[in-house]
């Protein structure tokens, strides 16, 4: 019988654990803030505050991101589920206290 040489055969990268609800919502909020600021000449310094409003949140939401998959080791399911809640829960707390 031949024996496969584990280490030939090439890792499988699982997208779905990368890419999870958090990574999306972290991508968005780069975009927001680049988006910001470089509106900040045409705006008068007003679309500042999105770059204000914006980094609290990507970092709160990378902070989790961070959390999450930590807490639950490599289980995509789990990861995409908690992280899709929290990303519900805090969209409804941005637009229920930040965008009054």
């Amino acid at each position: 019988m031949e024996q496969k040489n584990i280490e030939a055969e090439p890792k499988k990268t699982n997208w779905l654990y990368i890419i999870s609800p958090c990574m999306i919502a972290a991508a968005f909020s780069l975009f927001a803030i680049i988006s910001s600021y470089l509106d900040v000449t045409n705006s008068g310094g007003w679309s500042f505050l999105g770059v204000i409003i914006f980094i609290p949140i990507l970092l709160i939401v990378l902070g989790i991101d961070f959390f999450v998959k930590h807490l639950v080791k490599k289980k995509v399911l789990y990861v995409w589920l908690v992280e899709s809640i929290l990303v519900i829960i805090m969209f409804f707390i941005y637009k229920t206290y930040i965008m009054l």
